[in-house]
């Protein structure tokens, strides 16, 4: 029974371990990479590492060449079951507004090992609050509407079903 115990703690602590002395920063320069092949690039950021998170502050989303808006903080937070990004705040640029109010006060992104096909979307802002989901085995978006903000400029991109408005986009 001592050993069986003794085993346990050892993997315990091998996994802690592990996560808390990644790098974490490696991490996030890997995954920058392979967002710039797909024309999204992140810049003006300054990152802050901890144990178990990654801390960004005031980063600026670039996408196809396109100043979509400003990143307040966001924290990434590394585990090998479960992974999370936090977003706290987001400021769409001027020409974005024109066209979505996009303002986000929370965000967040899931994925956990239990549910390997599938990433958890939340957020709330000025369009009100999101739940979705991404499937990547169907590579299907779904966005549900929970309470509906300001949509108006979104309207024709969004379906409305006896559940309320939904978005959704195949890549």
């Amino acid at each position: 029974m001592r050993t069986l115990i003794k085993g346990c703690i050892l993997a315990l602590a091998t996994i802690v371990a592990v996560v808390g002395f990644a790098p974490k920063k490696e991490l996030y320069y890997l995954l920058e990479y392979r967002l710039q092949k797909e024309g999204i690039l992140i810049s003006g950021e300054r990152l802050h590492d901890s144990i178990f998170t990654l801390n960004l502050d005031g980063g600026t989303l670039i996408a196809k060449g396109i100043d979509v808006g400003k990143i307040e903080h966001a924290s990434i937070v590394t585990m090998l079951l479960y992974n999370r990004i936090d977003l706290q705040g987001f400021l769409p640029s001027r020409f974005v507004s024109k066209f979505a109010p996009i303002r986000l006060r929370h965000a967040r992104a899931e994925y956990a090992l239990w549910h390997p096909t599938t990433i958890r979307l939340r957020a709330e802002g000025e369009i009100g609050s999101v739940e979705g989901s991404i499937d990547l085995r169907k590579h299907l978006v779904r966005l549900h509407w929970i309470k509906v903000g300001k949509i108006g400029p979104l309207r024709p991109y969004l379906k409305r079903t006896k559940e309320g408005w939904f978005y959704e986009y195949r890549f």
